[in-house]
């Protein structure tokens, strides 16, 4: 959905993070992927933000 926007726009929000660029789908779908594994199997609760430390 962001990268709907022009090219300018997206470079102002990635100053904005403190990692200094946008997450990928991969680094998104990654997490999901931890979560619904059995790797994930001891985690409740728990909210994981993942949002370059925003």
């Amino acid at each position: 959905m962001i990268h709907a926007n022009p090219p300018e726009a997206r470079e102002q929000l990635s100053r904005m993070i403190p990692m200094q660029r946008l997450g990928t789908p991969k680094e998104v779908a990654s997490t999901a992927v931890f979560l619904a594994s059995d790797s994930a199997g001891y985690v409740a609760g728990a909210e994981l933000k993942v949002a370059g430390d925003i």
